[in-house]
């Protein structure tokens, strides 16, 4: 992928951006993939057109400082979700599903996605079909069947633009993660983010995940806690 040509035209506007996307979803009748393309080549135009710090200044300005996962979400209803999100450095999530399409545009840094499907055999254990990296102007679509899981690679924060094919904030019943070790299905949660990143000793990305949503900070002593007993208790057995 290569990300298009900018132009030096800053007309971007979050307001602006949500009407575009909903034109171009009612514009779609046709298939659900359609809809997503659609979408896709809407966001390709807007890249194109705008700079990115202009894009990232208004995005930033409709975010709450300090915000969480669910405040970075800008615009939700029935058709369509945007969301900015703001990837900590050496973030790293569990594997999850969002049960609606999403396409994915970084505007900073770069995102690094494990894309997995299910293997229907007993188990129901999951294999990685592949590894995309997303850089700055591409755009990563995702279907809604899509497994996946995500990591900043990097020591600084990687942005990017999320538009969802339906309503981000009423779907969590829907959702599914999976544990990192064994792969099996569990309660839609931030925990097994946690869990990933600490099981690693991903130490930057666990400072870097409190400092982003200060509230998770309770968790993430929860989860080292118990990981250090584990290995303090395999340490003593053996």
């Amino acid at each position: 992928m290569s990300a298009p040509t900018k132009q030096n035209e800053n007309t971007f506007t979050v307001e602006g951006f949500v009407q575009d996307v909903k034109e171009a979803i009612h514009a779609s009748p046709g298939s659900v993939k359609e809809q997503q393309q659609a979408v896709k080549d809407l966001m390709t135009k807007v890249y194109a057109e705008n700079s990115t710090d202009s894009m990232i200044e208004v995005l930033n300005d409709a975010t709450p400082p300090g915000a969480s996962i669910s405040e970075m979400i800008l615009h939700a209803d029935d058709d369509t979700t945007v969301l900015w999100a703001q990837i900590p450095p050496r973030f790293q999530s569990a594997v999850h599903d969002h049960s609606i399409w999403a396409n994915i545009l970084p505007l900073t840094g770069s995102e690094k996605n494990i894309i997995f499907e299910e293997d229907n055999s007993p188990g129901n254990k999951l294999n990685v079909v592949k590894e995309v990296v997303v850089h700055p102007g591409e755009i990563l679509k995702l279907p809604a069947d899509a497994i996946h899981c995500i990591e900043n690679t990097s020591d600084f924060p990687a942005r990017a633009l999320h538009v969802y094919g339906g309503n981000f904030k009423t779907i969590d019943h829907e959702r599914t993660y999976w544990s990192w070790k064994t792969k099996e299905k569990l309660p839609f949660s931030l925990k097994e983010c946690v869990t990933r990143m600490a099981d690693s000793g991903n130490e930057v990305g666990l400072d870097a995940i409190v400092k982003a949503i200060p509230k998770l900070e309770p968790l993430v002593e929860q989860v080292k806690g118990s990981i250090k007993q584990q290995l303090n208790g395999t340490e003593t057995a053996q």
